[in-house]
């Protein structure tokens, strides 16, 4: 079990008995998906750890539309057919940094809240200078307690839908 898993003992019993989240199809086009002022968030997690991501869709599949991808390439497959709100990604993955890859898309996506998941206290100076180039608009530190990672995707939440009710406005 990894520090994340951990955290989330009381999250993953039911996940170890059978129900499954109820997460959007990353299949679907982009007018299918439920998005717009009205819809809910759509937000897309990469993570390489499978544990990680069923978390995460238990916490937030009832309030959120999820996508989740193991690689940081499904991810950029997710983004080219979805409409994303919020990109977490974990830091630390095979192939691609979680930072390197919000760096690949950031010119392409540039309205889309980013946030960085990591586990390495190490990266903390890295992480400061992610947050003031605007890199990435957040960093959770894991282990995580779950109030803290709702807190933080709230506070996303109601940034898009201010920024969602002032284009209505124009």
């Amino acid at each position: 079990m990894n520090n994340l898993t951990q955290s989330y003992t009381g999250i993953i019993t039911p996940l170890l008995v059978g129900n499954k989240p109820n997460t959007v199809d990353a299949n679907k086009t982009k007018n299918n998906t439920d998005t717009g002022s009205q819809g809910k968030i759509n937000i897309l997690y990469v993570d390489d750890d499978e544990i990680s991501l069923l978390i995460f869709k238990t916490i937030f599949k009832d309030k959120y539309n999820i996508f989740t991808c193991l690689t940081t390439s499904k991810a950029r497959e997710i983004l080219d057919k979805e409409n994303i709100d919020i990109i977490a990604s974990d830091h630390y993955m095979p192939h691609e940094t979680g930072r390197e890859f919000f760096k690949s898309i950031s010119a392409r996506y540039k309205d889309t809240i980013k946030i960085l998941l990591t586990s390495h206290a190490s990266t903390l100076g890295y992480i400061s200078k992610a947050l003031a180039s605007g890199e990435i608009w957040a960093h959770v530190v894991k282990p995580v307690e779950g109030e803290e990672l709702i807190k933080t995707f709230q506070k996303a939440e109601n940034l898009i839908l201010s920024q969602r009710k002032h284009t209505s406005l124009k």
